[in-house]
């Protein structure tokens, strides 16, 4: 092999290489949050108890959560650990960027859009986050990335394994089925236009098909994002931020990334107007911008015009064309000559606009105050006294006990009836409050954990009360951001 075949193969496992330095980097760091606690007591379950809890809530994340089951039957569930599949998710997803620019554009501007990746903001903040957006955005990118290869190829295990990719992209993450008029137009272009081939229908098909299952829990089970509200006109003006830019928060950073977003969606254009004369790697020219650009609007489009009729779009669910704004790099940096100066001049304004985030994202606090309250926690209370993980807000905060059991070890859940292992609801129920009250006859020292406490709540001015008529009074409180942690002592 010679240098530039070496620099070739190794390219993408170099770039894999940095995005897992990059991302992983101070990935333990922050609080954990409500959405990742969910994920630490569905990976904590027993798989006959994830099952059932799939049939009642979630289905949508079966897949991530069977992945974070076996990841952590390996490596523990620490935040770190939890997170970590995420992290790898970002490096993979780079590799696979790397190869398909190679094949679609060659080996500058296969990098260029790897390392770019990386530093997206929506990749910054995704990367050390213990949800599936990472993972989806990987199994959507390795689904394009077989049907580049099958397309270029054109042999039945290429054709099987793309039917494979695309099935699992969608039972990963159901949204991910709006790239199907995507794979289908790029099909048809190929070198020229021309009918969709057999092999391309069979496996979008097959692919649907072995997704299905999953699609229809999933929809029974629609209600549980009845949070999400409409969409108004003014803040669908303000998604491609909130898309691709969130954490950005200086005019110099959004300008900057806007700038070249912008330049690179023009010359990307471009290529599918007026595309140069030879051929790609495997590709038409006309067809990669379309694969690119296709990928890129149409799952956000798609929803936020659903988003006004129906409440479906939330700014997390197109991370999945975070890949693309990558490949627009690619396709920029090809139609600009593929100059390694032009490269490497791209990457280094990327990285400079992507220090803030990346530095925001690993502060302690970057998501929730949550290590602040288990901090308060310890302050206040000694060991074997009784908590009070009180319900009724947006947080169950029992959540803090499954998230930081070390921190809780000496303790006694108070209120606790059935664990989280044997419901299926993500952290467990409670006892109704007339037993609740019966126990405190024979407690001496509670701490209570509120949630929202600037908020009218009957379930803790029912405890409040119930402690008072007790015999317990209030000797210690810490009061923080959206929460509190109050010491009741018997006097």
């Amino acid at each position: 092999m010679g240098r530039r075949g070496l620099v070739v193969s190794l390219a993408p496992v170099t770039v894999a290489v940095v995005a897992l330095v990059v991302t992983g980097a101070g990935a333990w760091i922050p609080g954990l949050w409500y959405d990742e606690f969910v994920t630490m007591t569905s990976g904590q379950r027993s798989w006959p108890s994830l099952w059932a809890m799939l049939g009642h809530v979630d289905a949508v994340h079966g897949v991530y959560y069977a992945t974070v089951k076996a990841w952590g039957m390996l490596f523990g569930f620490s935040p770190l650990a939890i997170r970590f599949p995420s992290v790898l998710a970002v490096a993979l997803t780079a590799l696979l960027l790397v190869r398909m620019g190679q094949q679609l554009w060659g080996l500058v501007p296969g990098v260029t859009a790897g390392l770019v990746y990386v530093l997206i903001p929506r990749t910054l903040w995704m990367g050390p986050h213990a949800r599936s957006y990472a993972i989806a955005a990987f199994a959507i990118t390795l689904a394009a990335f077989l049907l580049v290869r099958a397309l270029t190829k054109d042999r039945s295990r290429d054709w099987l394994l793309f039917g494979l990719g695309w099935g699992l992209a969608i039972s990963t993450f159901i949204y991910n089925a709006l790239l199907l008029p995507v794979f289908l137009v790029v099909g048809m272009l190929g070198r020229e236009w021309q009918k969709p081939p057999p092999r391309l229908l069979l496996s979008l098909g097959g692919g649907l098909i072995g997704a299905a299952p999953v699609l229809v829990v999933a929809i029974s089970q629609r209600g549980q994002i009845g949070w999400i509200k409409l969409l108004t006109v003014r803040r669908a003006l303000s998604t491609p931020y909130y898309m691709f830019l969130d954490g950005t928060d200086t005019l110099v950073g959004v300008g900057g990334w806007g700038a070249l977003i912008g330049l690179a969606l023009l010359l990307t254009i471009a290529s599918v107007v007026r595309p140069a004369q030879q051929p790609t790697r495997s590709l038409d020219l006309r067809a990669a911008g379309v694969l690119t650009l296709g990928w890129l609007t149409v799952p956000p489009l798609t929803l936020v015009a659903v988003g006004f009729v129906l409440p479906l779009y939330y700014d997390h669910y197109v991370a999945i064309s975070t890949p693309a704004v990558a490949l627009l790099f690619a396709a920029a940096i090809a139609r600009a000559g593929s100059r390694v100066w032009v490269a490497c001049v791209t990457v280094a304004l990327a990285a400079a606009l992507a220090w803030q985030p990346w530095a925001d994202f690993r502060q302690p606090n970057s998501r929730t105050n949550v290590l602040d309250v288990v901090a308060a926690v310890g302050r206040v209370a000694e060991a074997g006294d009784h908590i009070w993980f009180a319900d009724g807000a947006d947080w169950s905060t029992r959540q803090l006990r499954y998230g930081y059991p070390s921190e809780f070890a000496r303790y006694h859940d108070l209120t606790l009836d059935r664990d989280f292992e044997e419901v299926p609801d993500f952290f467990g129920t409670s006892l109704p409050l007339p037993v609740v009250e019966q126990r405190l006859r024979s407690v001496d020292r509670v701490v209570m954990i509120v949630n929202q406490p600037e908020q009218p709540q009957p379930y803790v001015e029912t405890a409040s009360r119930m402690l008072d008529e007790a015999g317990l009074e209030r000797s210690a409180e810490e009061v923080l951001p959206g929460w509190s942690v109050a010491l009741y002592r018997r006097g």
